[in-house]
């Protein structure tokens, strides 16, 4: 006796059923995907502004800290890691000291990258 889910179908409707069905769900997997990267991608500096509280300071009526004075900080918290880089944002902005990454895995013990970096004149 015939299934009455299979009655009257053809083998053609049947593979282009199951076809329709793997390839939908395939291709909804990868535009579920890009949406939510995309997503992410447009709310990259809310979602920095809200991880990240360190990149923000309070608005002081002092001249910026020099670079001589930021290297040497950061020398005191991540002893023998050379700076690479350094970066002034604007009166709101915390200064960032860059290193670069591969300095990092030489050190026994690295220091945390979250931690702010204290200066005072």
């Amino acid at each position: 006796m015939k299934s009455k889910k299979n009655s009257g179908k053809s083998v053609l409707r049947r593979v282009n059923d199951w076809l329709h069905l793997w390839l939908g769900l395939a291709s909804g997997i990868v535009v579920f995907i890009v949406s939510i990267t995309g997503c992410i991608y447009v709310f990259e500096p809310d979602i920095k502004d809200a991880l990240e509280p360190w990149r923000f300071v309070e608005a002081q009526d002092k001249p910026f800290v020099p670079p001589s004075q930021l290297l040497d900080t950061a020398a005191v918290y991540m002893p023998g890691v050379k700076p690479t880089g350094l970066t002034y944002s604007n009166k709101e902005g915390a200064a960032a000291v860059g290193i670069w990454v591969g300095a990092m895995e030489r050190q026994t013990s690295p220091p945390s990258l979250s931690t702010p970096i204290p200066v005072s004149f």
